[in-house]
């Protein structure tokens, strides 16, 4: 009969004590990783507010309106600065090109601009106008806001923007170029926050004269000394 050496025998409760104990160590390990990441993470999350107090300056509270119509302009900065566009603020800035923005396609044309009357053809031009106001705008009533114009070269496309407090206003404006008695505008009302605003819109009108007296003084002939006056109306 024979024996076996318990010596060589396989010992499964130490080598269950064994796995224990190697998992005990990763454990910690994997804790030790952890900690150092997270205090590497909030370091570099408090060091740039940190910089900026030691060694900037406060930055500059900056007007809400000019950012409200920088963040409308910028899209046209390039076009600009490539004379492909035009952008005059309302009233200009001395850098600004002071030119006048004007729609047309021949037959009709008019000035952007709140009070513009409509000009139709005549002749060689446009300078027939006629007592037709077609702008609708939005009515400043008691806070003066910001207002700006684009003109696309390009395109024959004039922007308007306006920004107030609580709501900014883009309108755009062209010229119909197959249908030439069209005139178009677009106008879109933003409001930026979550408040309800009441608007007062400026509609198209008609604006007729009204009859007036107007007394010329001409000066005397040769046969009399007598101041004539003559009495004209319009």
């Amino acid at each position: 009969m024979f024996r076996t050496d318990k010596s060589n025998k396989f010992d499964l409760g130490e080598f269950k004590r064994k796995l224990k104990r190697l998992a005990d160590g990763s454990f910690l390990s994997y804790r030790r990783i952890f900690l150092l990441l997270l205090g590497i993470c909030v370091f570099f999350y408090i060091l740039p507010p940190v910089f900026r107090y030691l060694f900037m300056s406060t930055p500059e509270v900056k007007d809400p309106h000019m950012q409200c119509m920088d963040d409308r302009l910028t899209p046209f900065f390039l076009q600009n600065y490539e004379f492909d566009a035009n952008i005059r603020h309302v009233p200009p800035h001395p850098e600004e090109r002071n030119f006048i923005p004007y729609i047309g396609n021949g037959y009709i044309g008019m000035e952007v601009a709140h009070d513009a009357s409509l000009n139709i053809k005549s002749g060689r031009s446009m300078q027939l106008p006629m007592q037709f106001h077609p702008v609708v705008s939005v009515a400043q009533r008691n806070e003066a806001g910001r207002e700006a114009m684009v003109v696309e070269y390009l395109s024959g496309t004039v922007h308007r923007f306006q920004c107030f407090s609580n709501y900014f206003v883009a309108y755009t404006y062209y010229a119909h170029r197959t249908h030439p008695s069209v005139l178009m505008q677009e106008i879109k009302i933003t409001n930026t926050r979550n408040t309800i605003e009441e608007v007062e819109l400026i509609f198209p009108r008609i604006y007729f004269q009204s009859p007036t007296s107007h007394v010329i003084k001409l000066g005397s002939t040769t046969q009399s000394s007598v101041l004539k006056e003559f009495e004209v109306s319009t």
